[in-house]
């Protein structure tokens, strides 16, 4: 179990850790300015869906947990393929963080040492946390959020006093069918929301107490105004050269201190920040091994969690290995899932669940 305040700075960690990476720099390639435009509808889609999860997770919270709630509306069946599911949702979005690690310390840091070493380090790191359970994870959270927090703000500031703003302009440029397709795509970077779902009867709250504004307005905060924003001042630093850059985050930071003649004191500001991917990291795994154990009836979790995140390294290795174009590959494989579960699956949950909630009403009534 963990706090309420916990549970919502899990939310927001996850939430922010990979958007600042690869994302800009795919979504330049096609729409340019009006990546903008994309990630303020994206945005706006994740905050509407935060809030049938937040729905669900205030109606449920006490009475267990999303598999126990799925084996009474759907049967064990049903609950086991939606875990089953939900497995294969969270290794695919963690992913994400592996390869923006990779692409941070093999191309930005440390080109010339072999990830692999540093890969191997990594994984343990985020193994031993996933390991740890919900409840140091969330207090892992709780150490290093306000550390991140500060670190974002300060490169989105960077970002947007460094560039030429209006490059930004014109917007409303891209063909509708090419939106269209980059929407699709690029779904694989959001769906935040569905961590609150399966948070369902793992947070410790005050009888009648609730999740609600404060967790919907930071979480809108940085949808709609914190991520377009960076994007805004990422792409008016770089312009039309903003979809050779392979990782936004150090790139925006690279210029902002040239003057005082320190060498790269913004690794700093990117280090801190770089803590939430791994921090979100260990917090897919340990959720994808809760869910595989669920699936299958297995008890020793700790086993599970270390095979997923050694799977996840052999395969960011040696499947992945070409940073500039694995990402590219990966959500052209990938996508038509992330839409099915992160605005369909939901739909279906909330349905469901209420309506076999209010059937349970009617009968007690008769």
């Amino acid at each position: 179990m963990v706090s309420k305040r916990q549970a919502i700075l899990i939310v927001l960690i996850v939430l922010i850790a990979t958007k600042f990476e690869r994302l800009p720099s795919l979504i330049s390639l096609t729409l340019m300015q009006d990546g903008i435009i994309l990630l303020i509808v994206l945005g706006i889609l994740d905050v509407l869906f935060l809030g049938f999860a937040l729905n669900f997770f205030n109606e449920f919270n006490d009475r267990g947990d999303l598999y126990n709630l799925a084996s009474e509306s759907w049967g064990k069946g049903g609950a086991k393929v939606l875990y089953f599911i939900l497995f294969c949702y969270l290794i695919v979005v963690a992913v994400l963080p592996f390869e923006s690690v990779h692409d941070f310390f093999a191309n930005n840091l440390f080109n010339e040492l072999n990830y692999a070493l540093f890969g191997l380090i990594f994984l343990i790191t985020v193994v031993f946390f996933a390991n740890k359970g919900l409840k140091t994870l969330g207090r892992t959270i709780e150490i290093f959020s306000l550390l991140i927090f500060i670190s974002l703000a300060f490169i989105l500031v960077i970002g947007l006093m460094t560039g030429d703003l209006t490059n930004i302009l014109p917007l409303n440029n891209s063909s509708f069918s090419v939106f269209v397709s980059e929407f699709a795509r690029d779904t694989l970077w959001f769906g935040s929301f569905w961590i609150m779902f399966l948070l369902t009867g793992k947070v410790k709250l005050q009888k009648n107490d609730k999740i609600t504004l404060n967790l919907i307005i930071p979480y809108a905060v940085f949808c709609v105004f914190v991520i377009p924003g960076f994007y805004l001042g990422f792409y008016s630093i770089y312009n039309n050269l903003a979809g050779y850059q392979t990782n936004a985050i150090s790139a925006i930071t690279q210029f902002a201190f040239l003057n005082l003649d320190l060498g790269r004191v913004d690794w700093f500001l990117v280090l801190f920040e770089q803590v939430s991917t791994i921090i979100s990291t260990a917090i897919y795994i340990y959720l994808a091994g809760v869910c595989f154990c669920r699936v299958f009836n297995i008890k020793k979790e700790q086993i599970v969690e270390f095979i997923i995140g050694l799977a996840l390294f052999l395969l960011d290795v040696f499947v992945f290995k070409e940073i500039n174009t694995s990402a590219l590959n990966f959500r052209e494989i990938t996508h038509y899932f992330c839409i099915f579960v992160n605005y369909l699956l939901p739909f279906a949950i909330i349905l469901t669940f209420k309506r076999k909630k209010q059937d349970k009403r009617s009968k007690a009534y008769v």
